[in-house]
């Protein structure tokens, strides 16, 4: 039997199928799948990224001038930022596309990265992109990578507090598939409430390689109905005191309602007789399935002993009724 031929190249061209990338490769494909997947529902846009390179995330700008060929194929646009606070403004520039009547493409969807500390440091741009919001067919993620073991960096980074500051909902991918696959949701969540959307990555996540499904079959958007004026996407003129009333009362209602309908937190096992409910987000949760691993028991087994467990892929804004849900008839949480 003939081996299939491959290359290192693959990763980015791929369209279906497992592939090898790391972490780090995993979110430039992320934006590849991004751009396929809208040229699938026939949308017209294009992709842009900026940030400023720090660990975890050190060697996104090199990935991305190797992978230079390929970002130009799916019109992806990668402008590395002087500093966080210029490369932020630069991100916030594209969602300004759908404000003018001589744009070349429906929309661009934006992503920035950074470091915990670059995060902090690119704070008052980030609130003012925020609050003028996304456009229809843009879209923001803003990466945050953190490294809560300290490995490389001189502070522990924790980005949610800082996001949720920001009011910005918050996305926290388990592992490499999920980055592919939230990266997505991340988009679109952006896209239908209006909302920038925070996106974080750890060491673990970027400093990793794995096999990825490149396939946009993995993706099932529900269909939610969007509202006929706009309330929540970017606009001129835009008065900038409704900007907090739109977020607080339009568009993380929206967020929300978004993750619900495409169960962005969702029960990976239900017992029968429950004892003890387990609440993991992120990288936790792969920990959780670790950990049965150790103790010998398969998820039917753990279900059997009483135990229940919530995947969280968006720890805020909480989703109280979610959590409610899940928690009744539990002894302990």
């Amino acid at each position: 039997m003939k081996l299939k031929d491959v290359s290192l190249s693959d990763r980015f061209t791929n369209e279906t199928g497992p592939t090898l990338a790391n972490g780090t490769q995993a979110l430039l494909i992320a934006m590849f799948r991004q751009r396929r997947f809208d040229r699938a529902r026939g949308l017209d846009t294009a992709g842009f990224h900026s940030g400023y390179r720090g660990s975890p995330i050190a060697s996104l700008d090199s990935e991305a001038e190797r992978a230079a060929q390929h970002l130009a194929a799916h019109d992806i646009t990668f402008t590395p930022g002087i500093n966080e606070d210029l490369a932020l403004t630069s991100v916030w520039g594209t969602q300004q596309v759908a404000l003018d009547p001589n744009a070349r493409t429906g929309g661009v969807f934006g992503m920035w990265y950074g470091k915990g500390a670059g995060l902090d440091r690119t704070g008052d741009a980030l609130r003012h992109a925020h609050g003028a919001g996304s456009s229809r067919l843009g879209g923001v993620l803003v990466v945050s990578g953190d490294d809560h073991a300290l490995k490389s960096s001189s502070q522990a980074y924790h980005s949610e507090p800082t996001f949720i500051d920001m009011q910005m909902p918050v996305l926290a991918p388990a592992d490499l598939q999920d980055v592919l696959d939230y990266a997505i949701l991340g988009w679109e969540m952006s896209r239908f409430s209006g909302c920038y959307v925070g996106f974080k990555v750890l060491a673990e996540h970027v400093n990793s390689t794995g096999v990825l499904d490149l396939g946009l079959d993995r993706i099932s958007l529900a269909e939610l109905e969007l509202p006929t004026e706009n309330d929540r996407w970017i606009r001129w003129p835009d008065p900038w005191p409704e900007d907090e009333k739109r977020i607080l009362d339009v568009k993380l209602p929206a967020a929300l309602r978004f993750a619900r309908a495409n169960r962005l937190n969702r029960e990976v096992i239900r017992a029968k007789r429950p004892r003890l409910g387990i609440l993991a987000s992120g990288k936790s949760y792969r920990d959780v399935l670790q950990a049965l691993t150790l103790a010998d028991l398969t998820l039917d087994e753990a279900a059997d002993l009483g135990i229940s467990i919530l995947k969280i892929g968006m720890p805020w804004p909480v989703d109280e009724d979610g959590l409610r849900s899940f928690a009744k008839g539990h002894e302990t949480l």
